[in-house]
C-alpha cells in the first residue's frame, strides 16, 4: 500500500506521468496490499478473543474516514493542500501501520508448527467440507454490501457530485469538499455504529442488514444532496452490521485451524461485489445524468 501511495504522489502527480498504465499499476499495488492485510490481520486476533476483535474492527472506518474527511477538509479552503502531500502522508502512516503489525500483533500459532504457506492453504481448500457449508452463504450478504460500497456509496456520489459547489437548497449551496466532508462523518459514524454493535446484540444472518444499505442506496438516487450523508449513514450502518455479524460468526462457527481459509473465502466473495459495483459506476452515472 505504502508503494501504491508513492506511484500516485511521486510518479503520476510530481513526475506527470499521466499514462493509464501507472494508475492501474498503482491501483493493483493496492489492492494486493489490502487483500493480504485484511484476512491475516483478522486471524491474527483471533485467539485474543471477540473483544479484541470487536474493538480493532472500528480502525477500518476510523482510519478510511480519517483520509476522506481530513483530506477533503486540508484540500479545502483556507488550507488548500495538494493531494500529492496526502498521498505522501498516508505512505507514511502505512510505513507505521507495517511496524505496528510486524512488532506488536501477535502471530497464531499452527498446528504443523510452522509458517503458513501453500501446502497448508491447500490442505485447508481440501478439507473445506469441515469448514464450507458452516459458512458458505454469509458472504454472500456481504457481497451486496461491498456492491454498494463500490457502486454508490462513496462509489457514484464522487461523480454525481462533482461541480465547485453543491447546491443544498435552492438558497444555499456548499463547497464540494466541504460537502464531502460532512458526507464522510456521516459515512464514519455509520461505519463505527454498525461495528459496534454488530458484536452486541443478538446474532443474527447478516442479510437481516442488507435493508439499511437498501434504504441508503434509495437515498442517495433520489439525487437530493440534503439526504446523502443520511444514505451514506445508512449504507456504512448496514455494511458495519454485516462485517462484525460475520467476523463474529465465523470465529465461533470454524475450527480454529480453518479460520484463515473461512476469512480468506467471505473477503473474496465480497471482492466480487466490490468490482461489479465499481465497474457499473459509469453506467449508473448516466442512468442518472444523462447527457
Amino acid at each position: 500500500m505504502m508503494l501504491s501511495m508513492l506511484v500516485m504522489a511521486v510518479v503520476i502527480l510530481t513526475l506527470e506521468c499521466y499514462s493509464l498504465y501507472w494508475v492501474v499499476f498503482a491501483y493493483a499495488l493496492g489492492g494486493a496490499a489490502m487483500g493480504s492485510f485484511e484476512s491475516n490481520l483478522l486471524t491474527c486476533l483471533t485467539p485474543l478473543g471477540s473483544r479484541t476483535k470487536s474493538i480493532a474492527i472500528l480502525g477500518i472506518p476510523l482510519g478510511i474516514n480519517s483520509i476522506l474527511i481530513g483530506g477533503f477538509y486540508l484540500m479545502g479552503p483556507p488550507l488548500k493542500v495538494s493531494v500529492t502531500a496526502v498521498f505522501a502522508a498516508v505512505a507514511v502512516l502505512n510505513l507505521m501501520g507495517m511496524l505496528v503489525f510486524a512488532l506488536r500483533i501477535p502471530r497464531p500459532a499452527h498446528e504443523s508448527g510452522g509458517e503458513c504457506g501453500a501446502s497448508e492453504i491447500v490442505a485447508d481448500c481440501k478439507g473445506c467440507r469441515q469448514w464450507l457449508p458452516r459458512v458458505w452463504h454469509y458472504p454472500l450478504a456481504f457481497a451486496v454490501d461491498t456492491f454498494t460500497l463500490a457502486g454508490f456509496s462513496p462509489g457514484l456520489s464522487l461523480y454525481l457530485y462533482d461541480q465547485e459547489v453543491v447546491q443544498l437548497t435552492e438558497s444555499f449551496a456548499m463547497a464540494t469538499k466541504t460537502f464531502f466532508a460532512f458526507y464522510n462523518t456521516a459515512n464514519m459514524l455509520g461505519g463505527l455504529c454498525g461495528r459496534w454493535l454488530s458484536y452486541r446484540i443478538l446474532p443474527r444472518h447478516p442479510a437481516v442488514y442488507v435493508g439499511f444499505s437498501t434504504v441508503g442506496v434509495l437515498l442517495l438516487l433520489s439525487l437530493r444532496p440534503v439526504l446523502a450523508p443520511v444514505g451514506a449513514f445508512l449504507v456504512m450502518l448496514g455494511d458495519g452490521l454485516i462485517y462484525g455479524t460475520i467476523s463474529r460468526y465465523v470465529d465461533s462457527a470454524v475450527p480454529e485451524e480453518f479460520n484463515l481459509i473461512a476469512i480468506s473465502y467471505w473477503l473474496f466473495i465480497g471482492d466480487i461485489g466490490s468490482l461489479v459495483g465499481s465497474n457499473l459506476i459509469c453506467y449508473l452515472h448516466d442512468w442518472l445524468v444523462p447527457g
